[in-house]
């Protein structure tokens, strides 16, 4: 199963999970770091302790250019087998939690980008 990491400004993470449970029930194989509070250095370290030896991951970042995309340097998280999304949305994170361990990690990164992408709309 591919982990997710769910790093983030304050409480977004949790939230995004607590809510995303409502719809496709209870999850394992995750966890949820916020930057609240942390320096840069202490993010990029707190994101390390989670990062799994072997196996995939994804990293869910919520703002593109800030402190928690910048601790998602390539040297933190390898790209051939974590993959970093910035901009998590609700209808992302249920993507994830559905078919992460249905299809390969390449499909699984193919899904989050398509899924988040149409979650953003205007009306």
């Amino acid at each position: 199963m591919v982990k997710g990491i769910f790093l983030t400004h304050g409480d977004l993470g949790r939230e995004l999970i607590r809510t995303a449970e409502t719809i496709v029930g209870p999850q394992s194989g995750y966890a949820v770091v916020s930057n609240s509070g942390l320096s840069a250095e202490a993010i990029r370290a707190a994101l390390a302790v989670e990062l799994p030896a072997e196996g995939n991951a994804v990293i869910f970042v919520d703002l593109a250019g800030g402190s928690c995309h910048g601790a998602c340097s390539p040297e933190v998280a390898p790209r051939d087998r974590i993959a970093v999304f910035s901009g998590v949305n609700l209808p992302m994170t249920v993507e994830f939690f559905y078919h992460r361990d249905r299809v390969d990690f390449e499909e699984l990164r193919r899904r989050l980008l398509t899924k988040g992408r149409a979650g953003v709309e205007a009306l």
